[in-house]
């Protein structure tokens, strides 16, 4: 579809909205971004933009290849990264490959530098950029947005990209068929801090990504680009944070005593625990995504926690397949509703997955019936490779959609629960192995509850 001159104006300029707006200003339509917080480009790192770092994965990547965003724009700005290293109390650390023999698929970016990237690139590309200014009315009958600053813009196509509290998506919610709207929150019972740690030269932490559970509290950090050191978050039970509160001696014999090997090696842990702000984690179930000419496209329309990776990944998502629709429907509004319709179920996928991962990782992985599933499943994985896979290798390192994943999951779950009452525990927990007997009884377990797939190479 030529754009013909129409105006598309988007709310947001984080990730999603950027990319956004490069995709239609190459198809010819004029194309005006709006973002409320100032030019990341120009103020300082941690002024007003969170400093994290996000991870690029497959359907991120794809994303951005397909929309030719990713070489000389993305990529430069993060490194592949395939290690996980789980650091459980008072046990040797766990290294974990799990990227396969593709480190490609999964990229660790720096969440400022790609936002500049994309804004530098939309901004070269003709998108008019305005910054310290947002939507904050609609009206809808006339196409017309009001902002913050009382400007009154015409449109012919708007988009909602303006994340969690998306005012575009509280506006359309206000006159789409009330027996149609969703829009609840299923809030966490944990909430995050901003966390930095530089690896100490003595006894540096492993080149990839650290992983600290201690049941519902738990740290993760994510290495940099281009210094030796770790930016990540401090997840916290939301009761424990009450009782904490602001009283240093109590928040630094936490510390200490639950998460030791960060503790050692950041000086100033307490005072991040301190100054930086807690934010509660929660899912959004959004519906509807689109109204007429009016649509929503990442956090705006599905939000989630950050526990699998995918919040980026997912929205980046969004844009391709607004992208592929259009190319067949040739009609901006039937696209909306497509995108809608095909992105929902796989939306509302991954939000579950990201919420059952940070159980997995946070609380499950200290119990040792967990454990030995995931033993099992590891051996499953090598057996039958074409049948089983992991969790976040299919999130991460494959194109499978979101349901999909979802659905295979909740059936591999399913055989190695029976696996694990048909066999002796005790024989298996530490080293399973497999005689011609157990292979072929379990090969047809195997092969009759999951379709042949090749995870590598799965597109849709």
């Amino acid at each position: 579809m030529d754009g013909n001159k129409k105006t598309i104006i988007i709310a947001g300029g984080g990730l999603i909205g950027p990319v956004c707006a490069i995709m239609f200003k190459k198809r010819g339509f004029t194309v005006k971004l709006f973002e409320k917080r100032p030019d990341i480009r120009i103020v300082k790192e941690k002024e007003n933009y969170k400093s994290i770092n996000i991870m690029g994965t497959a359907k991120g990547i794809n994303a951005l290849k397909r929309l030719d965003m990713w070489e000389g724009c993305v990529k430069p700005m993060g490194h592949p990264v395939n290690t996980r290293y789980i650091h459980l109390k008072n046990l040797p650390v766990i290294t974990d490959k799990f990227a396969g023999e593709d480190p490609n698929c999964m990229f660790q970016l720096c969440r400022n530098d790609v936002n500049k990237a994309l804004l530098e690139r939309a901004e070269k590309e003709g998108v008019e950029l305005v910054f310290e200014d947002e939507v904050v009315k609609v009206d809808f009958e006339k196409n017309k947005i009001f902002t913050a600053k009382s400007e009154e813009i015409s449109y012919d196509y708007l988009i909602g990209a303006d994340g969690v509290g998306s005012e575009v998506r509280k506006e359309m919610l206000k006159v789409v068929d009330s027996s149609e709207v969703k829009n609840s929150t299923k809030w966490e019972e944990v909430s995050w801090k901003e966390l930095f740690v530089k690896n100490p030269k003595e006894t540096p932490l492993g080149k990839g990504q650290h992983m600290v559970p201690r049941n519902l509290n738990a740290m993760l950090l994510f290495p940099n680009r281009l210094v030796d050191d770790f930016s990540g978050i401090m997840v916290f039970k939301n009761t424990l944070l009450e009782e904490l509160g602001k009283d240093k001696e109590k928040i630094e014999n936490f510390l200490k005593s639950e998460f030791a090997e960060i503790y050692n090696i950041t000086p100033d842990l307490v005072d991040q625990f301190l100054t930086h702000p807690s934010v509660k984690l929660g899912t959004n179930d959004i519906w509807p995504w689109s109204y007429k000419n009016v649509c929503l496209v990442g956090d705006a329309a599905h939000s989630m926690t950050p526990f699998i990776g995918q919040g980026m990944n997912c929205g980046l998502d969004d844009i391709y397949k607004i992208s592929q629709i259009l190319e067949k429907t040739n009609d901006l509004c039937e696209t909306f509703k497509q995108y809608a319709e095909l992105q929902k179920p796989h939306g509302d996928a991954i939000s579950r997955i990201a919420s059952e991962n940070f159980q997995d990782f946070s609380v499950r992985v200290l119990d040792p019936k967990f454990l030995l599933k995931r033993n099992i499943e590891r051996q499953f994985i090598q057996l039958f490779p074409n049948h089983f896979s992991g969790k976040f290798e299919m999130v991460a390192t494959t194109l499978m959609p979101y349901k999909a994943i979802e659905d295979r999951l909740i059936i591999q779950e399913g055989i190695l629960d029976e696996i694990i009452k048909e066999e002796d525990a005790l024989k298996i927990q530490f080293n399973l192995s497999f005689n011609l007997k157990h292979f072929l009884k379990y090969q047809t377990l195997v092969e009759s509850k999951l379709e042949k797939t090749d995870f590598k190479y799965f597109d849709y």
